[in-house]
């Protein structure tokens, strides 16, 4: 189902790249020099009457793709940084900041200088041994290269944003007025065209020389270059094989079954749920409130206690003092007050567990497992390990094949042809399912020579698994011969054409006032109306030819948040593909006056359940839509496009 779809796609990397761009980025940014051929004075946007430069723009926008690029274990490439539309969302980061200081000087939110100090003063980086020091403060002013007054204002800005947003994101009570922004936000009614472009659909009068394709082959040469691959072997060394001679006698089960008799007894565990409390008084509300049946959700709320699940306690787990105490608690019942630490608990039992007999014979197979896994842990198994690893290395160091070691060592051997260092092999995880030892495999096999074999690998996860790499084959990174690709040359060629074009098409539609007028004339749409409160009362009353092309969309959350930031008339588009575009505007906003007690009790329910990474954007939508907001697309195609080719010559 649609609705479906669209809560599962927020939790997507991409869509949590948006929301953490448009929320939570605020952070020092250092200012690098790229501006060349324009000048600083023209805007990308305004927002009422205040102008946001290129400068401003391409400072962030610089830094962002560094950013991104290298979130995760390895950078991300070109094609997967094209396909986030980095600059989208520093324009949407850029916006909903400006927005959100304005929201906040409507709302009289100040940061008192006083409150301003002490938390500069509470921030770990500026502190030595816990206590602020003035010199390590003046010395970050100083290499961040903006000045003191700069900083202070950026904190600020900080604190106050954070005032505004906090009680959405973290589920409290709301303040009047921005429920009512909220609420009136997710009832508009919205009545939105659709249209869903296929570049290879499109007419084209572009003819593509063989000098032209050449001239595209050799600029493009990454872009059809075949990966480097190799044919490996890999040993796979497995001490459990030396296990074989070790011996437990019944003897020494026996004993140990004996010495611990007792504690093979069944013993009943608890459950609890375990609240921390700095003050005595608030402890005591809180003991008050669980005595007079207050769910743990009010208790959390009201006073804002440390709380942890705690499972599984056994009585010998807890201090003598308070474990007779807790295990004669009824379920649901709160303890008394323990002052422990300087701190102050109370545990409310959630659940008692009944542990089952084992019998003797399964206590002394699990007695036996373990007295023969000490042994192997001993010095002796160690020099055992030891020992086959120097037998190991001495026979590659000899010039032995990988098949006499395997046979000699009775160790396992897995061959994998044609790996590619960029692209996961199933047959690699198999062998090796730590990620950690495997990502250090996949480097021995692309640094070692052919016919070489690895260092020794020992695995990350386990003290029994070890690997050695030994290369067969190499086939090196090509480029395919332009004849052999002159087919896909042409299409390629042909299909960036038509997107460079549709592009202007589209964004010269974009800039326009009433762009919704154009559209129809120049594409096929679709008619649907939307609202947020839809889709969180579950309401569906898309139609179905617009709910298939939404369904085939990766990200329709990302396309349902942008639709929802247009105003009348105005049109948008998204790439959801190399080849495709989808392409929205609004026709009519039909905007709620009054809402009703019980959508103010969904909103809450909503906002608890944790979903307040779509209640902030619908927020910061709603104090848009109060501004005059005016976006230069065209520039920002201008002044990105530049950037990135600049970057390319560096």
């Amino acid at each position: 189902m649609i609705l479906k779809s669209f809560r599962d796609s927020s939790h997507s990397p991409i869509i949590k790249i948006l929301f953490a761009a448009i929320i939570l980025s605020f952070c020092l940014w250092g200012v690098g020099d790229i501006i060349r051929n324009y000048s600083a004075s023209k805007a990308v946007f305004t927002l009422d009457k205040e102008r946001f430069t290129v400068e401003q723009f391409l400072r962030e926008y610089s830094q962002e793709k560094q950013r991104i690029r290298n979130i995760g274990s390895k950078p991300l490439t070109d094609a997967e940084m094209a396909k986030l539309n980095i600059k989208g969302l520093v324009l949407n980061k850029l916006v909903n900041e400006a927005i959100l200081e304005r929201a906040y000087s409507k709302l009289g939110i100040i940061i008192p200088k006083q409150s301003l100090i002490n938390i500069v003063h509470s921030l770990p980086q500026f502190q030595n041994h816990g206590t602020f020091d003035s010199r390590i403060y003046e010395m970050a002013i100083r290499r961040s290269g903006i000045s003191e007054q700069g900083f202070l204002h950026q904190i600020r800005d900080n604190v106050a944003r954070t005032q505004l947003l906090h009680p959405i994101m973290a589920g409290y009570k709301l303040p009047s007025i921005i429920k009512d922004i909220i609420a009136k936000e997710f009832e508009s009614k919205y009545t939105i065209l659709v249209s869903k472009v296929n570049l290879n659909s499109l007419k084209s009068d572009v003819s593509a020389t063989d000098e032209e394709l050449k001239q595209y082959y050799s600029n493009n040469q990454d872009k059809y270059r075949r990966p480097e691959t190799r044919d490996v072997s890999i040993l796979i060394i497995d001490y459990q094989k030396l296990a074989g001679d070790i011996t437990v006698t019944d003897e020494e089960v026996e004993s140990v079954y004996q010495d611990n008799k007792e504690s093979y007894k069944p013993q009943e565990t608890r459950d609890f749920e375990m609240f921390s409390f700095d003050e005595k008084t608030d402890a005591d509300k809180a003991w008050d409130m669980m005595n007079r049946g207050v769910s743990t959700k009010e208790v959390v709320k009201g006073l804002t206690p440390d709380m942890e699940n705690v499972k599984g306690i056994k009585l010998t787990d807890l201090p003598k003092k308070i474990g007779k105490d807790l295990f004669s608690l009824k379920k649901g019942q709160a303890s008394e007050v323990y002052a422990m630490d300087g701190k102050f608990y109370i545990y409310r039992l959630t659940k008692i567990t009944e542990s089952k007999q084992i019998s003797v014979a399964d206590i002394k197979a699990g007695i036996r497992k373990e007295l023969r896994q000490d042994k192997m842990n001993s010095p002796e198994f160690y020099s055992k390990i030891k020992e086959m690893k120097n037998k190991i290395d001495d026979g590659f160091g000899s010039g032995k094949t990988i098949d006499t070691i395997a046979k000699e060592t009775g160790m396992e051997i897995k061959h994998i042809s044609s790996i590619q260092k960029e692209v996961k092999s199933d047959d690699l995880i198999k062998i090796v399912p730590d990620e950690d030892t495997r990502t250090e495999v996949i480097e021995s096999i692309f640094t070692t020579e052919r016919g070489q074999a690895s260092q020794m690998i020992d695995s990350k996860e386990s003290d029994s698994l070890s690997y050695v790499v030994v290369v067969n084959k190499v086939r090196p990174a090509k480029v395919p011969e332009f004849e052999s690709i002159k087919d896909r040359l042409k299409n390629d060629y042909i299909l960036e054409n038509k997107d460079k074009k549709l592009t202007e098409e589209l964004n010269a539609l974009s800039s326009k006032g009433n762009a919704v007028a154009d559209m129809k004339k120049k594409f096929s749409v679709k008619t649907f109306r939307f609202s947020k409160k839809d889709l969180i009362t579950q309401k569906d009353h898309a139609n179905p030819e617009v709910k298939r092309i939404l369904e085939e969309i990766p990200n329709p959350n990302a396309v349902l948040n942008i639709m929802s930031a247009l105003k009348k008339g105005e049109v948008s588009h998204y790439k959801i593909s190399d080849s495709e575009y989808i392409i929205f505007g609004i026709e009519s906003i039909d905007k709620s006056s009054s809402i009703s007690k019980e959508f103010y009790d969904v909103i809450s329910k909503y906002i608890d359940s944790g979903a307040a990474s779509d209640v902030v954007p619908a927020t910061l939508n709603a104090f848009k839509q109060t501004m005059k907001l005016k976006i230069d697309n065209k520039l920002i195609d201008e002044v990105t496009k530049g950037s990135d080719e600049r970057n390319e010559e560096g």
